[in-house]
């Protein structure tokens, strides 16, 4: 028997066919998902390598605040800048770089504000000065479309952290007076420091022989008389020269007589006199008419238990909130000072007066107010004083200023301030009254010990050429001075208004050890 074969080779065919077609189609599909799963891919590796360049800007950012804040706050908070290493060490350099091919890098350094409770502020705040906004940019162009990464952190200067800052301060009188006037005279007040009125006359007597007569004075003798007699008031040495009288001498006067001394008006007197007796009788006169007329304002130890009070001799006065007498007895063998002003205001003459030991602060208020609407009331006249006393009784650093202007420029510098250790000196904040037309200018100098100090240059914040001059307002300090340890301010103040000063009335400044 023959075997009986069959074949199918149409089904075969058509089943390859069929196969080849699903396989075709399926692959075809998957083209647009394969593209996009490998545009993701290239996406986030160039998304994760942008984040590690952005990082290690942010990185090498810490690295030049840990070298040196100094570095971070000479970047200029409006400028772009990239990270590079000089010297084996990190710095930032101006501008954009690009890297691999496809990324473009950026640093900025951002300025921060904070509000009064030092929160951190968009604007309106106060500048911190120990801290920065740093953003670090990675932008790249991916399938036509731009693509960024931005990193952000803040960088503070570890050494101004609190409990690290040290501040000097100098608020009042106190403070003031351990410092100078230099160039011309500034007046230090219980609570700030102005230029000083015009010099009419100012007399310290130490530039007079021993037993000699002072120019211009001219005594005149007992009992009110103004017949002259110039052998009543003489020069002493006393450790330093004094005008004064010795012996018995009962209202006796000396009066300064210089060419238009009869006509000053609205002025201040002030010095310093010394009484060898508690009952020896002293007064500083002004508005005086001697030696001309026995009429004159005075302000004398002739109140009730010798108390210094004002007085009028041929005119009146009323007193006014304080009164006449200043509740000041002075102790014998002791310094005082005093300082009087006198105004023609209004058809009145307004008088105010104070003194203290000479060893002690100045008070802060008048002790004495009254004026004269009488009359017989003096507007004008020359000053001088008036001695009853049988034992020794002095004047010294007399001075005579114009109420109705200023000096200018005054200059002052402070104390000198040891701040124990080499300092980063960082921030300076001033106050200061400024009425139109007047300014104020602060610099500092810095060293590293006391001697180098006195010769050192003054700076400004950037130069030896300006100052700071932002009233109230804290203003970093000229990194120049970083290291140094002994540290003096300067004061400039001036006014082109001639009856109006400006008043510098703090200063602090802020470091730490370096």
């Amino acid at each position: 028997m023959k075997a009986k074969f069959t074949f199918n080779n149409g089904f075969g065919l058509i089943e390859i066919v069929v196969t080849l077609g699903l396989i075709g189609t399926l692959f075809v599909a998957s083209f647009p998902l394969l593209a996009m799963t490998l545009q993701q891919i290239r996406r986030a590796e160039n998304e994760s390598r942008a984040t590690f360049l952005g990082q290690d800007a942010i990185e090498a950012a810490k690295n030049l605040r840990d070298q040196s804040w100094g570095s971070i706050e000479a970047l200029d908070a409006s400028e772009l800048y990239h990270p590079t290493i000089q010297n084996g060490e990190w710095a930032f350099v101006l501008g954009t770089e690009a890297l691999e091919l496809i990324f473009t890098r950026s640093t900025q350094f951002f300025v921060v504000e904070r509000d009064e409770n030092g929160t951190i502020v968009e604007s309106g705040g106060t500048i911190d000065p120990n801290t920065r906004k740093v953003e670090s940019k990675v932008t790249w162009t991916e399938q036509g479309s731009a693509r960024e990464t931005k990193l952000i952190t803040y960088l503070s200067n570890f050494a101004f952290a609190d409990g690290f800052i040290e501040t000097f301060t100098q608020t009042n009188q106190t403070d003031f007076a351990k410092g100078s006037g230099t160039s011309t005279d500034i007046f230090r007040s219980p609570g700030n420091i102005r230029l000083d009125y015009t010099m009419l006359k100012g007399e310290n007597f130490n530039s007079y022989a021993n037993g000699g007569d002072p120019t211009g004075w001219v005594d005149t003798k007992a009992d009110f008389s103004l017949a002259q007699d110039d052998a009543l008031f003489k020069i002493y040495d006393v450790d330093t020269k004094v005008f004064g009288s010795r012996g018995n001498h009962r209202d006796v006067h000396s009066h300064l007589v210089q060419a238009g001394s009869d006509a000053w008006t609205n002025y201040e007197v002030s010095g310093r006199f010394f009484l060898e007796d508690e009952d020896d009788v002293f007064g500083i006169t002004f508005f005086s008419k001697y030696p001309t007329a026995d009429k004159y304002y005075s302000f004398a130890n002739i109140g009730d238990d010798g108390t210094l009070m004002m007085s009028g001799r041929g005119t009146s006065l009323t007193s006014r909130e304080g009164g006449w007498d200043s509740g000041v007895t002075p102790e014998e063998e002791t310094w005082y000072r005093f300082r009087v002003q006198v105004k023609d205001v209004n058809a009145q003459t307004h008088i105010a007066g104070k003194a203290w030991k000479a060893s002690e602060a100045e008070p802060a208020s008048w002790q004495t107010t009254s004026f004269d609407d009488s009359a017989t009331r003096s507007s004008a006249g020359t000053i001088g004083m008036w001695v009853s006393a049988g034992d020794d009784v002095y004047l010294d650093d007399v001075e005579v200023r114009s109420l109705a202007s200023y000096t200018t420029p005054g200059v002052y510098e402070s104390m000198l301030f040891d701040t124990t250790t080499p300092s980063h000196f960082d921030t300076m904040t001033w106050e200061a009254d400024m009425p139109q037309g007047t300014s104020v200018e602060v610099r500092l100098r810095t060293a590293a010990s006391q001697g180098l100090l006195l010769s050192a240059p003054w700076y400004g914040p950037t130069s030896g050429g300006d100052a700071y001059t932002q009233n109230t307002v804290s203003q970093k300090i000229n990194s120049i001075h970083s290291g140094d340890r002994w540290m003096q301010y300067q004061v400039t103040l001036a006014t082109t208004n001639a009856p109006v000063s400006p008043s510098f009335e703090e200063i602090h400044i802020t470091y730490a050890e370096k």
